[in-house]
């Protein structure tokens, strides 16, 4: 049965009179679902899909279910819990990161708006993305305005260093208390602040890919820093990182840690840390550990934002990386959050 001939439209007004509170905009939702692909594999794909964009409450589960079989002909599969896991409360080990089978190819700054490399999104990922694709992009967490106003807060310059400059205001304040002035005051020299952009890349980060391109052109306009600049990798940077989306222009990490000796650059990364896929790698952990150790050595700073609400971290290699570094989802508040340790707080 191809898409065309799903009984999609009898199931949607069967499920409202039923009691579902939906509207045409769900309707088209789930079109636009089908036409990027979501839902196609097989009969379970397609009523997790269903289920992800019109189920609301349990109570629409519970009317769900014998509407669906009795429409489609097959039951949809139960409704799956997350599962505790390692760096959880529960010591049930998750299954590894499932490695990417073939490179997506992407041109530069192109989303990828259907399942990668054949394989299924997860449902919260899905319905984020068919929902940017039919609506504004004022359906993230958080906005591009938003995402200003929180770059605006970053502090252009920095007083570091040796005591070398003339603190002014301190010296005759000094010497009206003293009422004689014995040595001056010195303070740190200003020095500029840059803020590079890490961006995890393709496979699970794929729906992600406008908020990370929002992120950086934000930063970049917005921002009252010297010098912002994006840097790709994917899942963790081990050996390069890439100039580009589509990972073709490399430079090594070694390079890239070299530059950031002047302690004036500040790093922020943004990457699911597999929580989108919600499994746990230790292989994946260790990696991204090795590499933070040393981006602490030569990063002024350093803040991870996460695309995955915080309780999805749950049992995942996230929750474990967000002990080794500051990690906020990514939202107004946490956006704001992460700009707050950019600025030493």
């Amino acid at each position: 049965m191809t898409v065309n001939e799903l009984p999609l439209l009898k199931l949607f007004t069967d499920l409202r009179a039923a009691g579902l509170t939906l509207g045409i905009d769900d309707y088209r939702l789930a079109l636009r679902a089908l036409q990027l692909g979501h839902g196609t594999r097989d009969d379970n794909a397609l009523a997790n899909m269903c289920r992800t964009l019109w189920v609301k409450s349990e109570d629409d589960e519970s009317r769900f279910k014998p509407v669906f079989e009795r429409v489609m002909g097959f039951a949809p599969p139960l409704r799956s819990e997350p599962k505790p896991g390692l760096g959880a409360t529960g010591n049930n080990p998750l299954p590894m990161d499932e490695p990417v089978k073939e490179k997506v190819v992407l041109e530069p700054g192109e989303p990828v708006m259907g399942p990668v490399n054949g394989e299924e999104s997860d449902p919260v990922v899905v319905s984020m993305l068919v929902r940017h694709s039919t609506s504004s992009e004022d359906y993230f967490p958080i906005t591009r305005q938003q995402m200003k106003q929180s770059w605006r807060r970053l502090p252009r310059t920095a007083r570091e260093g040796p005591p070398v400059e003339l603190d002014i205001d301190a010296t005759i304040e000094k010497l009206n208390r003293e009422k004689f002035l014995y040595e001056l005051v010195l303070m740190a020299r200003r020095v500029r602040i840059n803020l590079d952009f890490l961006v995890d890349q393709e496979g699970s980060m794929a729906p992600f890919h406008i908020l990370s391109r929002q992120l950086a052109q934000t930063g970049l306009h917005a921002g009252r820093l010297d010098k912002t600049t994006t840097f790709y990798f994917h899942n963790c940077p081990i050996k390069y990182l890439y100039k580009d989306p589509s990972l073709y222009k490399s430079n090594t990490v070694k390079e890239f840690l070299t530059k950031l000796d002047d302690g004036r650059t500040s790093v922020l990364i943004f990457s699911d840390a597999g929580a989108a896929r919600g499994f746990y790698s230790h292989d994946r952990l260790d990696e991204t550990d090795r590499f933070l150790k040393k981006l602490k050595k030569n990063a002024r700073r350093v803040v991870w934002l996460n695309p995955m609400p915080q309780f999805r971290w749950y049992g995942t290699t996230a929750s474990l990386i967000a002990e080794l570094v500051p990690m906020f989802e990514l939202s107004r508040e946490g956006v704001g959050r992460a700009v707050g340790v950019l600025c030493g707080k």
